[in-house]
C-alpha cells in the first residue's frame, strides 16, 4: 500500500514538473532590451523642392501643362526666380 502511494505522490511530482517546463511558455524576450550602437535619427524633414518663389508674367497668355509638368508663357514672358531673370518672347 505504501509504493501504491509513493509511486501516485511521484506519478502526481512528474506531471507538475511536465507541466511547469513543457507547458508554460515564457518570452524572455520582451525583458531583453537591446542597446544599439547606431544613433538613428527617426525624423525626416521635408524641403522643398525650390529655394524661393518664383515669379511669371506673360503679355499674351500662360498655358500650365500638370501631365507633362510645364510652363508655357507667350508673347513677352517674363520669369523670375531667386537672382536669376529670364525675358523672351516665348518661355516653355
Amino acid at each position: 500500500m505504501q509504493t501504491k502511494k509513493s509511486y501516485n505522490f511521484h506519478l502526481v511530482k512528474l506531471i507538475f514538473i511536465y507541466v511547469i517546463f513543457f507547458g508554460i511558455k515564457i518570452n524572455y524576450s520582451q525583458d531583453i532590451k537591446e542597446n544599439d550602437s547606431i544613433i538613428q535619427n527617426d525624423t525626416i524633414t521635408k524641403k522643398g523642392l525650390l529655394l524661393g518663389k518664383i515669379k511669371r508674367n506673360a503679355k499674351g497668355y500662360m498655358k500650365i501643362d500638370k501631365t507633362e509638368g510645364k510652363l508655357y508663357l507667350y508673347d513677352q514672358a517674363e520669369l523670375y526666380y531667386l537672382d536669376t531673370e529670364l525675358k523672351s518672347g516665348i518661355i516653355y
